[in-house]
């Protein structure tokens, strides 16, 4: 990548904190599912051909993403401030991520499709331009 000129750092710096951010969102939006579920107890999935209403005891999985959004954010926040151990979490998720946007490719087909683009990029700044934050 050519070099803009800023203490050796490169254009792609920008999309390891593009990742830091959207992974504070994403764990935000984890967190508040977890708050959702802990409160509402019911839950929405996708079946083969349209959006299912369930109930269900969803207690534990509340937990779940309460705690996973708590974990999302502070990587974020720990990626933005340039963390070895949060760019490893961050690929990890972005990997995730990948791998459910190749799963809903059926049901949402053109976010998918961007999504998965947006990881990949995300996934390619960290790997190779990550040190530089």
């Amino acid at each position: 990548m050519p070099n803009n000129g800023n203490n050796g750092t490169t254009s792609m710096v920008g999309w390891v904190y593009f990742a830091g951010i959207l992974m504070i969102l994403s764990g935000i939006s984890q967190a508040f599912l977890g708050i959702s579920d802990l409160v509402n107890k019911k839950y929405l999935f996708v079946g083969s051909e349209r959006l299912i209403y369930a109930t269900s005891n969803a207690t534990a999985w509340g937990w779940v993403h309460l705690a996973v959004g708590a974990l999302v954010v502070a990587a974020g926040f720990s990626l933005l401030h340039g963390s070895n151990w949060a760019r490893i979490f961050a690929i990890f998720f972005m990997g995730l991520s990948f791998i459910t946007n190749l799963v809903f490719i059926g049901v949402f087909p053109v976010w998918s499709i961007i999504a998965i683009a947006i990881d990949v990029v995300i996934i390619h700044a960290l790997v190779v331009q990550g040190r530089d934050t």
